[in-house]
């Protein structure tokens, strides 16, 4: 027990031990670094303080010599300089300015009138200046009537210079220019006063290239550097001022310390880390535990998922097959040609009512498809909920009463105070989910539905409610039925057709909306539906139905038209070109997006265009906006079997006048035609 606590005593001394050394350690690095950082920082500032003065003083000498440019130019304008003045007064004047090589006098056509000093420049006089810079330079400085200077180049002594350009005017007569040329390295010599051989001062041009420094040693990396602009030259000149770093504090002994302290607290991480192997290992042991539980859950909720969708894809498959099957199978009946009218009727019903069927299944994959990958989208404007309550009780009248069933509605507000701003398409879906589930489980007795306006809290809502006398819902599927893919999961004796989507996009629909959605229900007696939406009354006095009630469209001939139907697909071709037989219009047929374009060029006088969308080569939508541009007039409806939010918008803005989707059915088609022809 006593050697137990003094080992125990032992390493908690050594502990502290080393904590004191790490502490002291990291406090002593700490300081070098920001001793360190602080002679930098003061150093940095001596440097730009030394750019931006000797950057000015630098300016300031420019400024005087462009002042006495200005000078030659007045004696030009009062006829007062001939070549001998102009070399007795520049001569002086560049006695005392080593900076500048020469002053050349450049007359209104360009040309080299003069130069000083004459020795070594003479055979310049009378040219042209041709070259680059100076030709772009003194061309500028005569429009903008103001010096302007060149980039920095490598002049024909061999040594780095620029030139200064100033333009001479009297009256507003260009009279020729004044051009001053400096040496680089002069510039540096003259005007900068350095005492200090560790300050380097150079030079640079606007690519950052070195074009002369002062003094010419280099410098070690251990510098800094400071730049500044000569702004008032506008060639991209910088003075550049580096100095070596002074500071006593190198990196190495900071990188000595620094090492000193890792592998101190190398040696107390150690330490630390054997103390807590036993905390750790029971922390793991315990987070390992807790894991294994969760993928246990996690295991379950997969088998489950992977449950429901293997039982929808295969629910998915009787639910395509079955009407399918009833399709080809009536549609070979048909074939037999001592088949009675009254048979030939009773399966084109058949096989119209499967065709229903299939549709209604592809419109539900394509809203879960929406709903799943987040693009569901909503559509806000005014409508007069009443005005779609009496539409879905017409549109279900005939068939819940043909099955034996009382079917009503009823409204809580009146017609003239049922406007509200909601998105009515959806609303509709909701309501004619919930009616088609209520008829499905419902064998007798009655189907009732409507709405109620409820207030709380000064808020108001309207609570919807869709009533059967069905076979009820046990309690614990309530809420398992508005899940996804759960009507495929129902093994008992009283499942339906179905794909068991639709309450769960009426869910969606009612919580998109703002709204939520639940059941009432018993077995044996029925079943309620209730859901909610927020009672959002528009500030307009106007609204307008979204549901057209659909009226009989007379098949009569519309004289004189020619129609133009764009489609890729044969069969649609065919019956496009069968349907419009009944208006007795000619009729042309395009293949793809290109030919459509040529045949309507071709064809100025076709009345009406049937354009698909996707088709090869050229797609509807091009196709619209190609024929735009050469006709205006001609009616055009977009068909597509895509069916999707937003088509009908970017059909029109396509260019088209209507859209239709696919399947096409007669009297809708025969109705969009004569609207837009009329």
């Amino acid at each position: 027990m006593f050697k137990y606590k003094l080992k125990n005593i032992t390493n908690s001394n050594y502990t502290i031990s080393v904590i004191i050394i790490v502490t002291f350690a990291l406090i002593l690095s700490s300081l070098l670094v920001i001793l360190r950082h602080n002679s930098i920082n003061n150093q940095k500032q001596a440097n730009e303080l030394l750019a931006e003065r000797y950057s000015k003083i630098i300016e300031l000498n420019l400024k005087g010599n462009i002042e006495f440019l200005k000078l030659l130019e007045i004696e030009l304008m009062e006829g007062n300089l001939p070549e001998s003045t102009f070399q007795e007064i520049v001569g002086d004047y560049l006695k005392n300015h080593p900076e500048l090589i020469n002053i050349t006098w450049v007359d209104s056509n360009f040309t080299i009138k003069s130069v000083s000093p004459l020795r070594g420049n003479s055979h310049i006089i009378g040219l042209n200046i041709e070259l680059p810079m100076p030709k772009k330079a003194s061309r500028l400085a005569k429009e903008l009537r103001q010096t302007v200077y060149t980039e920095p180049f490598e002049a024909i002594q061999g040594e780095s210079s620029f030139e200064a350009w100033n333009p001479a005017f009297h009256n507003n007569k260009f009279l020729g220019l004044f051009t001053a040329v400096y040496s680089s390295n002069e510039v540096l010599n003259t005007w900068i006063d350095n005492t200090n051989s560790k300050t380097l001062f150079s030079l640079r041009n606007s690519n950052g290239l070195v074009i002369t420094e002062l003094p010419t040693n280099n410098f070690n990396r251990n510098s800094i550097t400071t730049e500044k602009e000569l702004t008032s030259l506008k060639n991209g000149l910088k003075l550049q001022v580096t100095s070596e770093i002074n500071s006593p504090f190198t990196p190495l002994i900071i990188f000595i310390t620094l090492l000193l302290c890792l592998l101190i607290f190398g040696i107390t991480y150690s330490l630390w880390k054997l103390k807590s192997t036993q905390i750790l290992l029971k922390k793991k042991e315990l987070l390992l535990r807790t894991q294994n539980s969760d993928l246990q859950a996690a295991k379950k909720k997969a088998e489950e998922s992977d449950h429901l969708k293997s039982a929808f894809l295969a629910n998915m498959s009787h639910e395509i097959r079955t009407p399918m099957n009833g399709i080809l199978g009536f549609a070979d009946l048909l074939k037999n040609p001592e088949l009675s009218g009254k048979k030939q009727q009773e399966y084109i019903q058949i096989i119209e009512k499967g065709g229903e069927r299939l549709l209604n299944i592809i419109n539900d994959i394509i809203s879960i498809s929406k709903i799943e990958s987040g693009l569901l989208e909503v559509n806000l404007k005014e409508s007069n909920i009443n005005e779609q309550i009496e539409y879905i009780y017409n549109f279900f009248h005939h068939h819940i009463e043909a099955k034996g069933l009382q079917f009503e509605f009823k409204n809580d507000l009146p017609t003239e105070g049922a406007n509200l701003i909601t998105d009515i398409e959806k609303v509709y879906a909701i309501l004619t989910n919930l009616i088609k589930n209520a008829l499905k489980y419902c064998e007798k007795g009655s189907i009732t539905f409507g709405y109620k306006l409820k207030k709380a809290n000064d808020i108001s809502e309207l609570e919807f409610y869709v009533k059967d006398t069905g076979s009820g819902i046990p309690k614990n599927r309530k809420k398992a039925i508005f899940e996804r893919f759960i009507q495929a999961d129902i093994s008992d004796k009283m499942a339906h057709q179905g794909a068991g989507l639709g309450l769960s996009i009426s869910k969606a629909y009612v919580e998109k909306l703002g709204g939520k959605i639940w059941v009432e229900s018993e077995i044996g007696l029925g079943s309620t539906f209730y859901f909610t939406l927020p009672y959002q009354i528009p500030t307009k006095e106007k609204w307008s139905s979204n549901h057209d009630i659909s009226v009989e469209v007379e098949e009569t001939p519309i004289r004189n038209i020619k129609i133009l139907v764009a489609e890729d697909d044969e069969t649609s071709v065919i019956l496009i070109s069968l349907l419009l037989q009944k208006l007795e219009a000619e009729v042309l047929t395009a293949k793809t997006g290109v030919e459509a374009v040529e045949l309507c060029r071709e064809n100025p006088d076709i009345t009406l265009i049937l354009m698909d969308i996707q088709m090869p080569e050229m797609n509807g939508y091009e196709a619209t906006r190609k024929i735009r541009k050469f006709n205006k007039e001609v009616k055009i409806i977009a068909q597509t079997a895509f069916g999707l939010t937003g088509d009908r918008e970017k059909s029109i803005e396509a260019g088209c006048n209507e859209y239709i989707t696919k399947p096409i059915i007669k009297k809708e088609l025969f109705a969009l035609i004569k609207k837009i022809l009329n």
